[in-house]
Parts: structure tokens; C-alpha cells; sequence
């Protein structure tokens, strides 16, 4: 969002929360390491996201329509889903940079167990010598999805007793 007045704060979260209700949790399935920039001294490491069943572009799309409210446009062709894994420093070396894009470019592709997103969470960014720190705002739950109703039921089993050890 960039600098914000403090004074909208309270709006944006009650805008987001609304918005952020009204999406349904959904599976978040990871595809391999990248870099940003796409060219250059890479200053990021992150893997990549995939969306299969749209809920991530559903939440994406709810909480923009949320921040145009606030006059917030984004760059939708910047929009690009990831989890950072890191961030170069300031002072990091422009060759070991270049071979960790390398490095990311050759990694197995090794990639962790899909996962349910049930809730957002908003950031703010505070600037420090080195580099942004992110502190939590807000915890955006979002709704969850109904039970299929055509799974197949597994009892619950109670936790073993200690005198059955």
C-alpha cells in the first residue's frame, strides 16, 4: 500500500476482514525456487505458488476490490504469488548473488506438501537500517469451506491411556 495514513488503518482492516470473509480457504500447492528481479543481481529467493482451485485469485481479487474503496490500484501484472524465502541485505555481494540465482536454477525439485490457506494476515512494513521489518496488523480469517459431504467419515479415536503403555 505503501506510506498510509494512520488514520485509515482501522477502515482498511475492517475492508479487508470483510472482504477476506467472504473467500473461502483453499489449498496453496508450491512449484519450484525463483529470483527477483527476473534479470540482473537477483535480490530475492522465493518459491513459486501455484493456484489449482482459483482461491488464491478469488482472495487476491476480494481484497482489491476492498482497497479501491481507499483509492489503492495495484499493478495486476506485477501480481505474482510467491513465498519469499529471502532477502539479499544491502550489502550483499552482487557474485554470490548471481550464483545463488544460479543455485536456485539447478535446485531438485523438492517441493513441500501442499497447504490450506484459512487466513491473510496485514503487514505493516517498517524500514530499518538493513531492512524492512514486517510486523502483523491483522489476522484475516477466512471463511471455511463446507465438508465434502461425500468423504468418508473416520471415527475419532480416543488418546491411548497411560495404562495401556
Amino acid at each position: 500500500l505503501g506510506t498510509t495514513p494512520v488514520t485509515l488503518l482501522g477502515p482498511i482492516s475492517t475492508a479487508l476482514a470483510e472482504a477476506a470473509r467472504a473467500c473461502t480457504a483453499f489449498p496453496l500447492v508450491f512449484g519450484g525456487l525463483n529470483c527477483f528481479p527476473a534479470s540482473g543481481v537477483p535480490r530475492v529467493l522465493f518459491m513459486e505458488t501455484l493456484d489449482p482451485s482459483g482461491g488464491l485469485l478469488q482472495l487476491y481479487t476480494r481484497l482489491c476490490e476492498a482497497l479501491a474503496q481507499f483509492d489503492f490500484h495495484p499493478d495486476h501484472a506485477l501480481f505474482r504469488p510467491h513465498v519469499t524465502l529471502c532477502r539479499a541485505g544491502r550489502r550483499a555481494s552482487p557474485p554470490r548473488l548471481r550464483a545463488l540465482r544460479e543455485q536456485a536454477a539447478r535446485a531438485p525439485d523438492d517441493r513441500p506438501e501442499p497447504l490450506t490457506v484459512d487466513e491473510a494476515v496485514f503487514f505493516r512494513s517498517v524500514p530499518e537500517r538493513d531492512a524492512a521489518v514486517y510486523q502483523s496488523l491483522q489476522r484475516l480469517p477466512l471463511t471455511l469451506p463446507a465438508p465434502d459431504p461425500t468423504a468418508a467419515r473416520q471415527p475419532v479415536q480416543p488418546p491411548p491411556s497411560r495404562d495401556s503403555a
